[in-house]
């Protein structure tokens, strides 16, 4: 079956929000388009969370216009997200990565259905993807950061996204866990045509492939 065509993945028109009488975000206007790896950056406090906010659907628009996958419920099911702070929530989470990965699987799964013999193939084979099969049984919270990281990308690649947005993704990796998690999201938009969007404040020396760099400063968005 063909893949519908979306030309544009994430769309805001003239976006503002604010809490209370303190303006957030001040006429934003993005687009990324099918295919586009695009990564937005800035200062904390300069309105990034409460963007990705409003684009998970978490907050409403003051004013403006936000449209995802062409607003399309059916389409919004194939968008992957790696969360902020999951490193930091995992440390004592009692879960294996096995476990964690079949979190990935709700859609095909539903809420209270255990995984078969071919969605454990699915989950061995997507691990393995991304160099982690072997930390199957191990508990997420022993491993490093970066590995954490690995798994949480694995889990959201699961399902094969067509749109994959992270938040932060390497808060709490060190440098050379945050070169292979570029290295890695460089070769899934590469590989798999998937969109990426990202929003951090971290290094940017060594992310390599992306389309477009944009800056966030006091809720505007320009172009680097």
């Amino acid at each position: 079956m063909s893949k519908t065509s979306i030309d544009k993945m994430i769309q805001l028109n003239h976006v503002k929000f604010g809490y209370s009488d303190t303006e957030v975000l001040d006429e934003i206007n993005l687009t990324i388009n099918e295919g586009e790896y695009v990564v937005l950056t800035g200062e904390n406090g300069s309105g990034k969370s409460t963007l990705m906010r409003l684009i998970l659907g978490e907050l409403k628009p003051d004013e403006g216009e936000i449209i995802i996958m062409d607003n399309d419920s059916k389409l919004k099911k194939q968008i992957g997200y790696v969360a902020q702070n999951g490193i930091s929530k995992n440390q004592s989470f009692p879960a294996t990565v096995e476990e964690i990965m079949v979190t990935g699987l709700y859609q095909e799964l539903g809420l209270f259905h255990l995984p078969n013999r071919k969605h454990k193939k699915k989950i061995k084979d997507t691990l393995k993807e991304f160099g982690m099969d072997e930390f199957l049984k191990r508990r997420i919270g022993e491993l490093s950061g970066g590995q954490q990281q690995r798994v949480m990308i694995a889990r959201a690649m699961i399902s094969n996204p067509r749109l994959l947005i992270l938040d932060e993704p390497t808060t709490g990796v060190d440098a050379t866990s945050t070169k292979a998690l570029y290295d890695t999201l460089y070769e899934i938009n590469t590989k798999y045509k998937t969109t990426i969007f990202m929003i951090t404040h971290g290094r940017l020396q060594d992310c390599k492939g992306c389309d477009r760099i944009l800056r966030m400063d006091e809720g505007r968005i320009e172009e680097q």
